[in-house]
């Protein structure tokens, strides 16, 4: 490329020379040839041109962009926790029973007497009703400390005393047990007919009650107690109630009179 530039130039050289030698026609057929060269000469790089062409690098190919980096995946949600389940209520206490110390092997009497239990009124009297020899008796379960059948027991005989059935327990808790019937109905009541088959242990365990069997708990309404006002006569008798057809033991009565007899 640099050498015809260079001839392009030397001939442009020589017809500016020896223009004057040209005659009219040759030049203008030099123009002519001018004129192609021109038109050549134009269609050629320059050398500036050609020399930064020749020096220019070829541009780098870009680099390829990073390949965007994955998005995280979203952390799973945390599981709720359980809800805690609600504590179980409390089961109601059970209404008051016979005391669990008592020395009941007559079960099947117990468990009557307690199933049959309500909630007192503050109008009723709760009492444990039993039998002596055909007598309903009501015992106020203020009083009521126990009972047992009198066959599981290992009575000692007392025989000084006629109302006095015998004692149990051991050199530290002796259980009297009293002939209710002498007690109560001495006049009717005969020692040959006695058939007890339990006992009633009183308030402090130092007393029981004999009786022909233990009946059932009831609820007597004070409204229709008829009060033993007179003492003097039977004087273990609280109250009589016709609803019921019983009398009303007076324990406490019951267990002053025991321990001055038992002297």
């Amino acid at each position: 490329m640099a050498d015809q530039k260079q001839v392009v130039y030397e001939y442009l050289e020589a017809l500016l020379l020896d223009v004057d030698e040209f005659d009219i026609d040759e030049s203008l057929a030099g123009l002519d040839q001018v004129d192609d060269l021109k038109k050549m000469d134009e269609g050629l790089p320059t050398l500036e041109q050609a020399d930064y062409a020749s020096v220019v690098e070829p541009e780098p190919e870009p680099e390829p962009e990073p390949e965007p980096e994955p998005e995280p995946e979203p952390e799973p949600e945390p599981e709720p926790e359980p809800e805690p389940e609600p504590e179980p209520e409390p089961e109601p206490e059970p209404e008051p029973e016979i005391k669990k110390s008592i020395e009941a092997s007559s079960m099947a009497d117990i468990e009557r007497v307690v199933s049959s239990q309500k909630p007192a009124a503050h109008d009723d009297l709760h009492c444990l009703l039993i039998d002596v020899h055909g007598l309903k008796l009501a015992v106020p379960f203020d009083y009521v400390e126990g009972a047992s059948e009198i066959r599981d027991l290992t009575l000692s005989i007392d025989s000084r005393q006629d109302w006095i059935l015998g004692r149990y327990g051991d050199a530290y808790q002796q259980t009297v047990v009293v002939d209710t019937g002498v007690w109560v109905i001495p006049s009717t009541y005969n020692v040959d007919d006695a058939a007890y088959t339990d006992i009633v242990v009183l308030k402090g365990r130092s007393w029981a009650l004999a009786c022909n069997s233990i009946i059932e708990s009831i609820y007597i309404p004070l409204s229709s107690l008829n009060i033993n006002k007179d003492k003097t006569h039977r004087a273990w008798l609280y109250a009589t109630c016709l609803e019921k057809r019983c009398a009303i033991l007076d324990i406490q009565q019951l267990l002053d009179e025991f321990g001055v007899m038992i002297v």
